[in-house]
């Protein structure tokens, strides 16, 4: 295919340096907590074990789940009904969501602290461990009505509220797990305790910004709000058992703690890639809408998947190969070449980061026509393929088996959700071109991370030249032109007007 053509090729090109400093730029404080977990996770891996790292993991999947359940989606109902009438209507709202979440949360919490016991034997390994599932059944109100309360501002668009809280949470969070955890050694309740400080905090912290707007609930509005946030409950489930649901099925196959631990170690290190997904997701969206009725608008968001394909697969490349060179240096640090076996996981979780990329740019035909429903579905079908190949893998490859059935589940989202929003809006994505890449990189992947050396630096070299040879076999096969590849070296080298951009927002 020829490069991107004179006509429209400059408003192409500009609105991709719009959409590269927008990445860097947006929400920088959604970026912090990546980065917080990245520079703690060294610090956990000092204190915690592999053992810890697993009962951590299966404890934060089912507070997720508990925070799902008790906010009955009241967090997003709230905006269907926000702007209906006066700014009394709009506190009542707020109020009302508000109630109903906190007494339905309650009953959550109850049904929580009553199983404790048998779901911490079962999940966690142990009946002692159930002191953190009661830590987190008594954090469930409170973590509800921080939420609702972070609705309301965002629907107020107080930004600058909603941010000094986001910030005091990370900086609180940041700073009692330093104390619980590698101070006091208190191990994972260290971290269920400041989860659980760091709520009520912010909670009273929010009740105290917003104690004026607040109104007497309104009976009428109950059944409308509840109405309203029951369907979003089937999609928030769908997400959260395709991110999670490997947790919990991991202690149902028997897999020993100690494997658990080290594929969450793993989790944490692929997490690293959302420092570009979060960014581009915030950034994109709005950017897309934006330019829908420009004529160059089908190319800019052609060129859009292309580009984030191609860098975002180079990215997961990278990670792949080096992660167990990443898990020995690491361990060296901390003093605890346990952990280094869980570069194995690495490869596969990488692949979620890009899934959930792609997903974004495919589905901007979705939004421009008002068809938001497909993202649901598609969703489920990934947690449904997930839970399936996970009920079929761990048995036999164990935690191994979990990271293949999930990035399976995920790549598949974006897979289904290409199909469902070309039949409402079609968008002219280069196809051939992410498949070639894909192709490309996969081939990649495996000869390095199968084909091990045994000398260090002979193996790092080898990768290297692995990760040249990915550039040169897209530029060989036209994945990338020539002007194109200058077009992304050009925006991506571009230090001084991505901070500007980040310091402005």
């Amino acid at each position: 295919m020829t490069s991107v053509s004179q006509t429209g090729g400059s408003a192409v090109r500009a609105r991709l340096a719009q959409l590269t400093r927008l990445t860097f730029g947006y929400s920088l404080a959604s970026l912090a907590g990546p980065i917080f977990t990245i520079l703690l996770t060294p610090l956990y891996l000092r204190v915690l074990t592999p053992g810890d790292y697993a009962v951590l993991g299966t404890v934060t999947t089912l507070g997720i789940l508990m925070l799902t359940l008790g906010t009955l989606g009241l967090n997003a109902a709230v905006a269907v009904f926000f702007y209906d009438g006066d700014e009394a209507h709009s506190r009542q709202v707020v109020t009302t969501a508000a109630s109903v979440g906190v007494l339905w949360s309650l009953l959550v919490a109850l049904v929580v602290a009553l199983t404790a016991r048998p779901l911490a034997a079962f999940s966690l390994g142990s009946v002692s461990q159930a002191i953190l599932l009661y830590l987190a059944a008594f954090n469930l109100p409170f973590a509800v009505l921080y939420a609702i309360i972070q609705a309301s501002l965002r629907l107020q668009m107080a930004v600058k509220r909603a941010n000094i809280l986001s910030l005091a949470y990370l900086g609180l969070t940041v700073s009692l797990n330093v104390l619980f955890v590698l101070v006091l050694r208190w191990g994972v309740l260290g971290i269920q305790l400041t989860t659980v400080i760091v709520t009520l905090g912010l909670m009273a912290a929010g009740l105290a910004m917003t104690w004026g707007e607040w109104h007497w609930p309104k009976a009428a509005l109950v059944r409308p709000l509840v109405r309203a946030g029951l369907p979003f409950l089937p999609n928030s489930l769908s997400f959260w058992a395709l991110a999670y649901v490997d947790r919990l099925l991991l202690p149902a196959f028997a897999v020993p703690l100690g494997e658990r631990g080290l594929y969450e170690t793993a989790n944490k290190l692929a997490s690293m890639l959302t420092l570009l997904t979060v960014p581009f997701q915030n950034a994109w969206g709005p950017l897309a809408l934006s330019i829908r009725e420009e004529p160059s608008a089908p190319r800019t968001y052609s060129k859009v998947l292309t580009y984030f394909t191609i860098v975002s697969l180079g990215l997961v490349l990278a990670m792949g190969l080096f992660a167990h060179e990443i898990m020995v240096l690491l361990a060296f640090l901390i003093g605890k070449p346990d952990y280094i076996p869980s570069a194995i996981y690495v490869a596969p979780l990488s692949y979620i980061a890009v899934a959930n990329g792609i997903g974004v740019a495919v589905g901007v035909g979705a939004y421009i026509a008002k068809r938001t429903s497909v993202f649901g579905w598609t969703t489920m079908i990934g947690a449904a393929l997930n839970l399936l190949l996970n009920l079929l893998l761990i048995p036999r490859f164990g935690a191994l088996g979990a990271a293949w059935a999930t990035a399976l589940g995920y790549a598949v989202v974006p897979v289904a959700l290409y199909v469902a929003a070309q039949r409402v809006y079609s968008v002219p994505f280069e196809v051939w071109k992410v498949l070639l890449a894909l192709g490309v990189q996969a081939a990649l992947m495996l000869s390095g991370t199968l084909f091990e050396i045994g000398n260090l630096w002979l193996s790092v070299a080898v990768k290297l030249a692995l990760l040249g040879l990915y550039a040169v076999a897209l530029l060989a096969l036209h994945v990338v032109e020539p002007s194109e590849w200058r077009a992304i070296m050009q925006m991506l080298g571009r230090p001084r007007a991505m901070l500007a951009t980040m310091v402005r927002r």
